[in-house]
């Protein structure tokens, strides 16, 4: 799940979990009692900073969520998770539309050419309007967005979901969920909508599109099947609408995703290099395959220490396996194996394709690393990240705290790649680099709460440099005479420009005139 700050990402998996009776309240951002937040900076700040795995079966499919943070300095979070999931599920703010991280979020979706679905949460506000919100969804992604759900109600008193391809409306009675007839004042719009729907539909498939044109009647489910077909291949994607707050939408959203969103092996192959090489690889999404998978997280869980959280593509893996780091040629043995549910934990005697585990942290290893069999080694493409967009320094006297610092800020790199920390030798200052100011914050904070130190921000200086523009000579004459033949030099010195980066030193001092001792002052 992934979407711009505030879009109600948490509350989302939070009422997924609810609705599903695998908590037994909501909890909220502000009491920092929620699945996702649960770290001390996240409840501190009301806010997620670190992507979350959350594991739930529905319909007897497992479905891994990944709630993500939503804010820009965050981003790298964003940017490892969408690396290692099938589909995405882009939240909207109801109140506030589509932001600057939900394009960023949609454009790391198409780079990895991910199957997605748009929620529009929030619909319970008085300000929020779904046909407008999904106009503007469209507007800016694109026509192949199209509203599939639509809220049967508005402001606070949005109390369901109207299916627009079958015309069904469930609303909440209490606990339950009952089908009821289509409002008349939505009735139109519904038949508008499912209208674009339908078009949208029949667009796709040529036989469709000729009894399309033939007016033959086609059914809820032929469209429903190339709608699947579609979603998955990227050439649709469903807008629907919700209240997550007041599990409006949510069961419908469930559905959708085991419906439209693909299973982890409907792309059948990954491709990747042989390391060390050029050469193509590939690896069947199979069980049967030899094991490969992508390492996307590293933390430092509570209770549990360091963890390397991957995704198996292919193959399995049991506590005691010993596996490869293709991008280090180095081999691990992998010690327990559990699935994580937030900050809970439960050991697994396999993982197999598809699954999303983690492990004590692996040595040398890194986010993005791929971890296969030695014996089929494969390797994924490099995952790349945003650049900084904000940099402080740091200078501390005590050379011994110093270290302490960097060496904690590097612990941070390898859980953050978007973090990065620099010894600039000319002025000798600690520069780190971050996605902007409430980032480098937070690393301020968890460096100082991890190593009991305290150090400030300071400006980082510049270390201004000069080069030869134009040509120029000057000339020094040297006089010494204290007794006997005394000392006596005429020296003219030219200076003019060079290549950049080099320096090219013209000695024409002839018959040692000048004892070659001074030459080099």
């Amino acid at each position: 799940m992934v979407g711009h700050g505030g879009a109600g990402k948490t509350t989302l998996a939070e009422a997924i979990f609810f609705s599903q009776g695998l908590i037994t309240r909501m909890g909220k951002i502000q009491e920092g009692n929620t699945l996702s937040d649960y770290t001390q900076e996240e409840i501190k700040r009301e806010h997620s900073i670190y992507s979350t795995v959350l594991p739930l079966t529905y319909r007897d499919h497992q479905i891994t969520i990944l709630d993500t943070p939503g804010y820009l300095d965050f981003v790298g979070q964003m940017v490892s998770a969408l690396s290692v999931v099938d589909g995405a599920v882009i939240c909207v703010n109801g109140a506030t539309g589509v932001e600057s991280q939900t394009v960023r979020a949609w454009e790391i979706a198409n780079e990895h050419e991910l199957s997605r679905i748009v929620f529009i949460n929030q619909l319970d506000r008085s300000d929020a309007d779904f046909r407008e919100l999904s106009g503007e969804v469209r507007e800016i992604f694109g026509k192949r967005c199209v509203p599939l759900v639509v809220p049967a109600g508005s402001g606070d008193k949005v109390e369901g979901v109207i299916n627009i391809l079958t015309r069904v409306c469930r609303i909440r009675k209490g606990k339950e969920t009952v089908e009821v007839e289509v409002p008349s004042d939505l009735k139109d719009l519904v038949e508008e909508l499912r209208f674009q729907l339908v078009e949208s539909i029949v667009e796709l498939d040529e036989k469709l599109f000729e009894r399309y044109l033939a007016d033959e009647v086609i059914s809820d489910d032929e469209l429903a099947e190339v709608l699947r077909r579609s979603t998955i291949a990227g050439e649709i994607v469903p807008v629907i609408g919700g209240a997550a707050q007041h599990l409006v939408g949510v069961t419908t959203l469930l559905n959708l995703i085991v419906d439209y969103l693909p299973a982890p092996d409907a792309k059948r192959r990954i491709g990747g290099y042989v390391p060390g090489t050029d050469k193509k690889a590939e690896r069947p999404l199979t069980q049967d395959a030899p094991f490969a998978a992508r390492v996307f997280k590293m933390a430092t869980e509570p209770h549990l220490g360091e963890m390397s959280y991957f995704r198996i593509y292919s193959g399995k893996v049991r506590p005691g396996d010993t596996v490869l780091n293709a991008n280090t040629d180095t081999t691990m043995k992998l010690s327990a194996i559990v699935a994580m549910r937030g900050k809970e934990r439960r050991d697994l005697t396999e993982a197999t394709a598809g699954d999303i585990v983690a492990t004590v942290k692996l040595k040398d290893t890194h986010i993005g690393d791929t971890l296969c069999a030695r014996e089929q080694p494969i390797v994924f493409p490099a995952l790349t990240y945003p650049k900084a967009v904000s940099f402080e320094a740091i200078e501390v006297e005590d050379k011994a705290v110093l270290e302490k610092i960097s060496s904690s800020l590097q612990r941070l790199h390898e859980e953050d790649p978007t973090l990065v920390t620099e010894m600039n030798e000319e002025t000798r200052q600690l520069v780190v680099y971050g996605m902007g100011e409430l980032h480098l914050a937070a690393a301020k904070e968890k460096v100082q709460e991890r190593n009991a130190v305290k150090f400030e921000w300071t400006r980082p200086r510049i270390p201004y440099k000069e080069t030869i523009r134009g040509k120029a000579e000057a000339q020094g004459r040297y006089k010494k005479q204290t007794g006997g033949r005394g000392q006596y030099g005429d020296v003219w010195l030219r200076l003019e420009p060079y290549k950049d980066g080099e320096l090219n030193f013209v000695n024409k001092i002839v018959g040692g005139v000048v004892p070659s001792r001074f030459v080099p002052a």
